[in-house]
């Protein structure tokens, strides 16, 4: 799951969401569909200000450590825990 900005770069991944898809649905499909099953997502790459609150979440769940933090970029991964 990706912020926007950078999903271009990252089109070669077998799955890629804009984030905070699929922790909360943003331009996602149409209505009514499910949002895909947020456990797949292995990497996380978002930006500073963008949807922090979901980020912050992903972080206090201890599903994911942070790989690069360089502001304004952050890269975390699923843990496997």
């Amino acid at each position: 799951s990706a912020w926007n900005r950078y999903v271009p770069h990252l089109t070669h991944r077998r799955v890629i969401y804009q984030f905070p898809n699929p922790w909360e649905r943003l331009n996602y499909s149409a209505p009514g569909l499910p949002l895909p099953d947020p456990r797949e997502v292995e990497w996380v790459l978002t930006r500073e200000g963008s949807f922090d609150e979901v980020t912050a979440r992903l972080l206090v769940s201890g599903e994911f450590d942070i790989v690069y933090d360089r502001s304004p970029v952050l890269l975390l991964r699923r843990n496997g825990s």
